[in-house]
């Protein structure tokens, strides 16, 4: 018998830090440590946590290009990807209408079972369109060469990263958010990157050692930083800048969009072998990523549960931040795999939900 070829763990234990930095993002934004009225170290400790949240995002995507874009996908995959949106939508709903820990009216119900049409999540909605576009664009990859790839990624990354980095409108960031499909072309771009990687690579980058990706990758980060720091300084004394902070982390920031590139091909040239531990905690950051965004969830467990403001002038605020992040990680990864134990494999493994999806698959596929 053919031996199972086991995965690296190299690509897992990124898409670990990118939930990583998308919790310390939350941590800082939901707390507005970004933007403390006394100004102290911890303000500027949050406004490197809030940077952080748009390259884990970036990360994720580019991490789903890599991973499918030779690949057809499946009926069975799309189903299991809305059950467990569906689950935790309504599943943390009724456990907060139970304990009393809000008041849900009967439009919200209506919202909240369905979570992908109502937007309650705007990286999941947007994501979950990605994945019903991904077999038109795999297949679109796949009748075009090298070089009209590199074209249309050229395209994507003027109009998309560089007119946007360039033409700053705190207006335009406004009406972006507000937008539910604001980011679907971006993540397709993001999608695209990832699939270039895995079938032709960035050589420029991947011809340099790992020590000079990650030192280009920090100086980028140390640059980014600054910048946001200096334009905070310079606003909080003359207000002349407006939205800066939030237009300068935005997932199509040519500094956001570089470091995460750099990340991860870093990552990708590591040789980290197989570990079953991070292969685990990996499979669950999606739900993760479900549990803490949820709109109940965020502000109890951000506001009432972690106590931040209790941190503000503390020099022990980066501290909790870190260990509230690993507890949320390592708390949410337990979770999920009571959910795809006890449901998902359940669900799955009964033969007629197998029969459907094969005859769906082979209709369409």
């Amino acid at each position: 018998m053919e031996k199972k070829k086991e995965r690296n763990s190299n690509i897992e234990l990124l898409r670990i830090i990118s939930i990583f930095f998308i919790i310390v993002h939350h941590y800082a934004l939901h707390n507005r440590l970004y933007d403390l009225e006394i100004v102290n170290i911890n303000k500027y400790i949050g406004i490197g946590a809030f940077s952080l949240g748009k390259i884990g995002v970036n990360i994720f995507i580019i991490i789903t290009g890599y991973f499918l874009i030779n690949k057809d996908i499946a009926i069975k995959k799309l189903l299991k990807l809305w059950l467990q949106i569906f689950f935790y939508s309504l599943g943390i709903a009724m456990i907060f209408y139970i304990f009393k820990h809000t008041s849900i009216t009967p439009t919200s119900w209506i919202k909240i079972i369905m979570p992908i049409s109502f937007n309650r999540y705007w990286f999941i909605t947007v994501y979950f369109f990605l994945y019903l576009f991904i077999p038109i664009i795999n297949e679109y990859i796949s009748k075009i060469d090298k070089e009209r790839y590199k074209k249309v990624l050229l395209i994507f990354f003027i109009i998309l990263v560089v007119t946007y980095s360039l033409a700053y409108s705190s207006s335009s960031y406004f009406l972006a958010e507000q937008t539910p499909f604001s980011n679907l072309i971006y993540f397709v771009f993001l999608y695209l990157i990832g699939g270039y990687i895995k079938k032709y690579k960035i050589t420029k980058i991947e011809n340099m050692s790992n020590k000079r990706i990650a030192f280009t990758t920090l100086l980028f980060f140390m640059v980014y930083m600054t910048i946001l720091c200096v334009c905070e300084i310079i606003d909080s004394k003359f207000n002349v800048l407006g939205n800066a902070l939030n237009w300068y982390t935005r997932s199509n920031s040519i500094f956001v969009f570089i470091i995460s590139v750099f990340m991860f091909c870093l990552f990708k040239n590591m040789n980290i072998k197989n570990n079953k531990i991070i292969n685990f905690i990996a499979s669950t950051c999606f739900g993760t990523y479900l549990i803490q965004s949820h709109t109940y969830t965020k502000a109890y467990l951000y506001k009432k549960i972690l106590k931040t403001t209790l941190y503000y002038n503390s020099i022990f605020l980066i501290v909790h931040m870190i260990l509230s992040a690993i507890v949320i990680i390592i708390i949410g990864a337990v979770i999920d795999l009571i959910r795809q134990y006890l449901l998902e494999k359940n669900i799955f493994n009964l033969k007629f939900i197998d029969k459907i999806c094969n005859k769906i698959d082979t209709k369409i596929l």
